[in-house]
């Protein structure tokens, strides 16, 4: 072993991740791919595009070794974030390249324009994309407002999505499509020609436009039992009253009133200057209990 990569990406938030992912082998790298799939604190099951299944406990992850030009697709059915690693160097044949590392976009947030930009960098390298979309889409591709003609396909095992590799050259590019409805995503890569070095980024990452967020609880398994909480407050003996809006309230509010009512007409049937005196401040308690009750 000659040096040590340390590879670093911004982790992106919880609510938007994804729950359908595709992974696509990078070209001119005959070595396959590395990828995991992270869980948050539920456990979640992979569907694999292939029939297989695959159980992933909470807080934990899964890693596979793709070797060779496959395209790998599943969904689950809890959010996930997925990593693609990069092979290169000794693990290809010839050798070229580096390992690299980007964070798979996930399909809910396929945007129908991707723009990006493919750095140049110091020594020899080959520049690529990655273009992911729905097979029945293929037609329509537009590169730089020019349709895109020249690419190396692949598909997955189901034939549902499909991958488009091509090279690329330096500088801002544009991918966009004919029909409307068609959404993508786009894999800027760059692999060294006999030196260890390359670069990976997903072109239009977690939180592009038109990408809703996940719910914070997943609705297939609540934490608690919440009805406690949200249930409506009932008196036990039934006894309902209406405000002057139409909301419920029970006995005691009616109570109230009467109380306060009472006290009024009391003001004018004293005799002793003592009760006059607690009057008022008896009619102002009950007053603000009225209040209260009625959410005024």
């Amino acid at each position: 072993m000659c040096c040590l990569d340390g590879l670093s990406e911004q982790l992106p938030p919880v609510r938007s991740w994804g729950y359908k992912f595709t992974l696509t082998p990078f070209l001119s790298l005959n070595c396959g791919y590395l990828y995991r799939v992270f869980t948050t604190i539920y456990s979640a099951t992979l569907y694999m595009s292939d029939g297989s299944i695959t159980h992933i406990a909470a807080e934990s992850f899964y890693e596979e070794d793709v070797t060779g030009d496959t395209v790998v697709s599943f969904t689950s059915d809890q959010p996930m974030m997925v990593v693609q690693y990069m092979k290169g160097g000794y693990a290809n044949t010839p050798y070229r390249g580096d390992p690299s590392m980007l964070i798979v976009t996930p399909n809910r947030a396929f945007t129908a324009v991707v723009t990006f930009l493919v750095i140049e960098y110091t020594y020899p390298h080959t520049y690529y994309m990655n273009v992911i979309i729905e097979c029945d889409y293929l037609d329509g591709i537009l590169l730089d407002e020019t349709p895109f003609m020249s690419w190396d396909l692949l598909h997955t095992s189901d034939t549902l999505i499909c991958c488009l590799r091509s090279n690329v050259s330096v500088g801002h590019h544009n991918v966009s499509h004919t029909h409307p409805m068609a959404r993508f995503s786009v894999i800027v890569y760059a692999v060294g020609e006999g030196r260890t070095s390359s670069y990976a980024y997903a072109a239009n990452p977690f939180g592009s436009a038109g990408m809703e967020s996940l719910p914070t609880q997943p609705e297939t398994k609540p934490t608690k039992d919440i009805t406690a909480v949200t249930a409506p407050i009932v008196p036990t003996n039934n006894a309902i009253v209406q405000d002057v809006d139409g909301r419920s309230l029970p006995r005691q509010s009616s109570m109230a009133v009467a109380k306060f009512v009472f006290l009024l007409l009391r003001v004018y049937d004293s005799s002793t200057s003592a009760y006059s005196i607690v009057m008022p401040f008896l009619i102002v308690k009950h007053l603000k209990r009225v209040l209260i009750l009625y959410r005024i």
